[in-house]
């Protein structure tokens, strides 16, 4: 069975449940074994890891909480959950204070985008910079199509801006952009591809294109 351990922030001890107290309430943590260091402050659990604070949940093997910063680093098949936002990862380190953290190795489900990047930066409560990878539409593994750049701004329930973009079909380049911009208020598709097959055409890609100026 797991343990909820809370530990509050103005000193008043530790009980059998126990959380830190922050801006938007308690941040919760539960796992398998948790241990609270005095010396440094620290919070320490292991198996079954469960974080959450206001509309942020991490799931992990492995967390360490700074309790002064409200800085955690979860290892091991992480899974962060914003809303309805996912991100898998092998690592990440999150300040529940100042909604910053950093994701590494991480696959990412923000309908109705999807992706996958060797780095996503959390920049504020809802801002995130998505390093080297892919971006698409399409949740399937591999896409059917895919942008690829280097960065990608993406702000959840609003927009999407990459620079440098290039546009694939399967593994295949077909188009490069300077500047690529989506509203994520739009469920109008800026990119579709419809492959298939006739006596006329032989094999095709149908596409069309929306261009946001």
């Amino acid at each position: 069975a797991g343990i909820l351990f809370v530990i509050w922030c103005l000193g008043f001890g530790i009980l059998s449940n126990a959380c830190f107290s922050a801006e938007e309430g308690p941040i919760i943590c539960n796992g398998d074994k948790i241990e609270y260091l005095d010396d440094n402050k620290k919070l320490v659990g292991s198996g079954n890891i469960n974080l959450s604070y206001g509309d942020v949940n991490i799931k992990a093997d492995k967390v360490e909480v700074n309790l002064a910063t409200k800085e955690a680093f979860a290892s091991g098949n992480v899974i962060m959950k914003q809303g309805v936002n996912i991100f898998k990862a092998e690592n990440v380190l999150y300040n529940f204070v100042e909604k910053k953290g950093r994701i590494v190795n991480a696959t990412m489900q923000a309908p109705p985008w999807y992706g996958k990047c060797d780095q996503i930066d959390k920049t504020g409560d809802k801002g995130y910079v998505l390093g080297t990878g892919y971006i698409s539409t399409c949740d399937r593994m591999p896409p059917h199509y895919s942008i690829r750049t280097k960065q990608v701004k993406m702000y959840l329930d609003d927009r999407v801006e990459a620079k440098n973009a290039v546009i694939y079909t399967g593994h295949v380049p077909i188009m490069y952009m300077p500047i690529y911009t989506h509203s994520m208020k739009s469920k109008k598709p800026n990119i579709s591809v419809v492959p298939g097959h006739s006596k006329e055409w032989g094999y095709y890609n149908l596409s069309d294109f929306r261009y946001r100026l």
